[in-house]
């Protein structure tokens, strides 16, 4: 098995943007794309990839399975950050991981 195989990427997508305004900053364009499809976009290659997002934004989950991404919903990101990552967390350990690459959207 390759070492590829056992690194679980797990994308933090999951972020209020609260001192961001009204806006949802990952949604903003940036050179015509949204920003999130920057850091959606690495490591495409990845077999184990799994993104963390609100579960009430569709906009944010459609573009990441777009792309690939394996989505999780986050029922309560208003817990921040540390509930993100333990929901990817969770889902490297279930998919036999035996590391984790935490990526930042």
């Amino acid at each position: 098995m390759s070492l590829w195989n056992e690194i679980a990427i797990i994308l933090l997508a999951s972020g209020q943007s609260t001192r961001f305004g009204d806006q949802d900053k990952l949604l903003q364009p940036l050179k015509g794309r949204p920003l999130l499809s920057y850091s959606a976009g690495l490591l495409r290659d990845a077999p184990l990839r799994f993104a963390i997002a609100p579960k009430e934004d569709a906009e944010r989950v459609l573009l990441l399975r777009q792309m690939g991404w394996q989505t999780l919903l986050n029922p309560t990101p208003e817990a921040g950050q540390g509930q993100s990552l333990c929901l990817g967390m969770k889902a490297a350990y279930v998919s036999k991981a035996k590391m984790a690459l935490i990526l930042l959207a």
